[in-house]
């Protein structure tokens, strides 16, 4: 016998432009053979139901554009182990957007320059970078 799981995650775009979005479940993913899963599978949907995306466990889906709105990803995994899929119903999605536009960066070669009173606050805009993020440099 196989159990399944389902959990959706929400998520909002904010803002008047688009954005390329593609979900990913990280620590499930490119485990083909070694997935601690039998399968997983996700669908991208918008807040009427329609189904925007859908993609598993070995390949990155496209990225979708959207819009300003609210949307969900709903996940289903499959194991013939109840207490597996338990350990699992919290299990992070990760959901990439590209950035609509380059990231300034103040690199320093010197950790002073990078300190105060050397850094200038005024050069410097808060921007949230998350982890795998690439940003072009920025020379003062």
């Amino acid at each position: 016998q196989v159990y399944e799981m389902r959990t959706t995650y929400e998520f909002k775009i904010e803002g008047d432009k688009e954005i390329a979005v593609r979900p990913c479940v990280t620590s499930l993913f490119y485990q083909l053979y070694d997935s601690p899963v039998d399968s997983q599978l996700w669908v991208m949907e918008d807040s009427s139901g329609q189904v925007l995306s859908y993609g598993s466990c070995m390949h990155h889906a496209d990225a979708v554009k959207l819009k300003k709105g609210t949307y969900t990803v709903k996940l289903l995994i499959r194991h013939p182990s109840r207490s597996t899929l338990e350990k699992l119903k919290h299990i992070p999605i990760e959901i990439n957007m590209d950035l609509s536009e380059k990231l300034a960066c103040q690199v320093n070669s010197r950790l002073a320059a990078a300190s105060t009173p050397d850094l200038k606050v005024d050069a410097m805009k808060k921007k949230v970078l998350t982890r795998g993020t690439a940003v072009q440099p920025f020379h003062a």
